[in-house]
């Protein structure tokens, strides 16, 4: 099937002032069909000026691929995007690679995108904001549809691409997950299923399951996970409390009625974990970055969240 064919008049938008508005789903639909056609939107802004719902009826691709990647600036603006719990208006691609709002990313910024119900289904590489990425920045994303796939699976990006030893790792920050992440295979996670990344304040409030899976992330190469909080239970063969990281694990809550190993490798410091209501604490050697919340501790950088 072919993106958004059904239904939508898509016409050509003209940047005003530098930046691309979407103000409807039409226009979201042209985003989506320059990406996929090759305008990789370097060095422009794409802003999203209202909340969209996705119609019924209308069977969404991802924005971009591994051949025509996006590489510009999305802002959601706090805008949400709405995709219908129909099983026509899901992106339903269960042989896909790749599957995400955003397919494929490279050397972009993602920042503000809400996205309510729906689900994800693909193959490997699969997101809830982005399937695939490559060097890229993604801040205060939330997602809240399931996300399913066969490897690399997670709420936030399925898979980050390796990186040569000393360059600087692609950043999901502030990002918040809702949305449970299954893997029929190896590597689920609630933020990240796979790669290299730095993860800071990121939040999931969702079950795991898939094999070497874990609360944050399934599989870390290279990277840490900071002021982070996963609160949901993990399945699945190999299945630990943040993941198996190769990184380090700092400041971090965990939650769960799972009595799982906090991570399979790496450096812990200062964690917590709450498995069944019974403290854990892991390395814990300050309580500077932690303050009490409904009688649990809590990383003072999430201080909002209700365990």
């Amino acid at each position: 099937p072919t993106f958004a064919t059904k239904g939508i008049g898509i016409t050509d938008l003209d940047s005003v002032a530098g930046a691309y508005n979407l103000t409807s789903e039409a226009d979201f639909a042209w985003f989506a069909q320059k990406v996929l056609s090759g305008t990789d939107f370097n060095n422009k802004i794409v802003n999203l000026k209202t909340s969209i719902k996705l119609a019924d009826g209308v069977v969404w691709l991802p924005i971009g691929d591994s051949s025509h990647p996006f590489s510009g600036t999305f802002n959601g603006c706090d805008h949400s995007i709405t995709n219908p719990k129909t099983s026509q208006s899901k992106v339903v691609q269960g042989t896909m690679n790749n599957v995400g709002l955003f397919g494929y990313v490279t050397d972009a910024t993602i920042i503000d995108v809400v996205i309510y119900g729906g689900e994800f289904v693909g193959n490997e590489n699969v997101g809830g904001i982005v399937g695939q990425d490559k060097f890229s920045l993604i801040e205060d994303c939330m997602n809240e549809a399931t996300v399913t796939g066969a490897k690399n699976v997670g709420g936030i990006v399925g898979k980050e691409v390796d990186r040569i030893e000393g360059d600087g790792l692609s950043k999901i920050e502030h990002c918040i997950n809702y949305g449970n992440v299954t893997s029929t295979g190896d590597y689920a996670g609630g933020i990240l299923g796979y790669g290299m990344a730095e993860i800071n304040k990121g939040y999931v409030r969702a079950d795991v399951d898939g094999n070497n899976s874990g609360g944050i992330v399934g599989n870390m190469t290279r990277g840490f996970v900071k002021n982070s909080a996963f609160l949901g239970d993990i399945t699945g063969n190999s299945a630990y409390l943040v993941g198996t990281v190769v990184g380090e694990v700092e400041d971090t809550l965990v939650i769960s009625q799972v009595n799982a190993t906090f991570c399979a490798s790496g450096t812990v410091t200062n964690c917590v974990a709450y498995i069944n209501d019974v403290e854990k604490k892991q390395n814990f050697t300050s309580d500077a970055n932690w303050t009490h919340l409904n009688g649990k501790l809590v990383p003072r950088e999430l201080f909002w969240i209700q365990p």
